[in-house]
């Protein structure tokens, strides 16, 4: 289009509309846009109207040039201004893992796989089933052992109950006797009772009432050793607080902590007591927690007497009291100065003499 296409051939984009805008600029005749009127005749009036309508065809093309060139630097600047995805930052895994109390670390060939929370998760299971199997192994081991050494009493049980049942349902009451080792005499006194019984019914029941009394008997005893035990369970925890409790006093802590560094054990000082307490105990008497406390401090100064207290200034060392501040003398004021006055003149000795008079 009016040699436009040839001059800008080979360019592209904001480039080509441009060369383009250019190129009609400065192919436009000079006197198209500003024609003057030369004369009032046909050809001038037609030469104007054609320049006219000249100057409004390049007009458009570079309204429209310009145009395309605008739109073209807006979707350049928009694709520019698009921001970027950001990066995610690289996941940090932990390798540290326990098993029983005790620390491991995933090992170093299989780090490298790790690059989410989900594949960390899958790898450390793995690894407390690794490294935790040992011990499952050991405590299976052993509970296997325990099991095949219960099996085998309990077949050895089953196997002598057996044999005495063979005995009582074939009437073998030597062999059974025999295999329970119940001597003979005390075979004869049962057999002997047992007839006696049949015999007299008030015997008979005397036995059954003994009997009872004799399994009420062993029924208390075996209650009371079981209250016993947790009585003396009891007392125990009782004590132990009452001792935390009188070792937290302020006139003993002191003692506590320099009798507890001196021996280094933080519980140097709580052993002692309990053990004054159980010395007490072996010879009969049972002493109060505030008994053994006393007890133990007096050992313990008795071998230390200034232990706990505070360091006192060795002898010698003389304190220095602060001093007094010096203070100046206040001068009853007459008007004179309180410096030593010279005598001039006779009349002054008077004048002297005269204030030291009236003093």
């Amino acid at each position: 289009m009016l040699g436009i296409e040839s001059d800008v051939k080979g360019a592209s984009g904001i480039g080509a509309l441009s060369q383009a805008a250019d190129k009609v600029t400065a192919d436009k005749p000079a006197g198209d846009s500003d024609v003057k009127v030369k004369s009032d005749t046909g050809d001038d009036k037609g030469g104007k109207a054609s320049g006219d309508t000249k100057a409004r065809g390049f007009d458009a093309i570079k309204s429209k040039i310009a145009k395309g060139a605008a739109a073209a630097v807006d979707t350049t600047t928009n694709l520019s201004e698009t921001p970027e995805a950001p990066v995610p930052e690289a996941y940090q895994p932990n390798f540290k893992f326990k098993v029983l109390d005790k620390e491991h670390e995933i090992d170093e060939i299989l780090r490298p796989v790790i690059k989410d929370a989900e594949t960390e998760k899958k790898i450390r299971e793995l690894h407390e089933k690794a490294y935790g199997l040992d011990s499952v192994k050991q405590d299976r081991q052993t509970l296997k052992s325990q099991l095949g050494e219960a099996n085998e009493r309990i077949s050895r049980t089953d196997s002598a109950l057996e044999t005495l049942n063979g005995y009582v349902s074939s009437g073998d009451m030597e062999s059974f006797f025999s295999a329970l080792k119940i001597p003979n005499d005390k075979v004869l006194a049962y057999a002997v009772d047992l007839v006696k019984r049949q015999q007299d019914p008030n015997y008979a029941a005397q036995v059954e009432r003994s009997r009872a009394e004799k399994f009420d008997r062993e029924s208390y005893v075996t209650q009371n050793q079981q209250l016993m035990a947790s009585n003396q369970q009891l007392a125990v925890q009782q004590r132990t607080l009452e001792l935390d409790v009188h070792l937290q006093r302020p006139e003993v802590s002191s003692v506590i902590q320099a009798f507890d560094a001196g021996m280094g054990n933080p519980g140097a000082f709580k052993q002692q007591v309990i053990r004054i307490g159980q010395a007490f105990a072996s010879s009969g008497k049972d002493i109060s927690v505030n008994e053994a406390v006393e007890e133990a401090l007096r050992v313990i100064k008795a071998a230390n007497p200034n232990i706990g207290q505070p360091q006192s200034p060795q002898p010698g060392v003389q304190v220095v009291q602060p001093s007094q501040k010096p203070t100046i003398p206040i001068v009853q004021g007459r008007g004179t100065s309180p410096v030593k006055s010279t005598y001039k003149s006779i009349d002054d000795l008077k004048r002297r003499a005269r204030e030291i008079a009236n003093d």
